[in-house]
């Protein structure tokens, strides 16, 4: 469920200067990872499944200048800037 997937992730930066940056930029703090993604773009992460990791893609559904949506499967998430 994407709520695993949530735990794992924190949302750090959003990057939001349109009409230069169309859809905007997010920046996603995974495993102490960061990653710069815009709308669209796709990315694996890991999440524990019955005891052993196991690899998800997370799409970046749609960004705005707060929060983003994120979707796993067939399921769509929030994250929330942090402060």
């Amino acid at each position: 469920a994407i709520s695993e997937v949530l735990k794992h992730l924190k949302l750090v930066g959003i990057v939001w200067e349109p009409p230069y940056i169309a859809k905007g930029l997010v920046m996603i703090e995974d495993a102490g990872e960061v990653r710069c993604l815009a709308q669209g773009e796709t990315f694996q992460t890991k999440i524990e499944q019955s005891g052993n990791l196991k690899g998800v893609r997370i799409e970046i559904r749609e960004i705005f200048k707060d929060k983003v949506t994120l979707r796993y499967e067939n399921e769509d998430a929030i994250l929330i800037l942090s402060e």
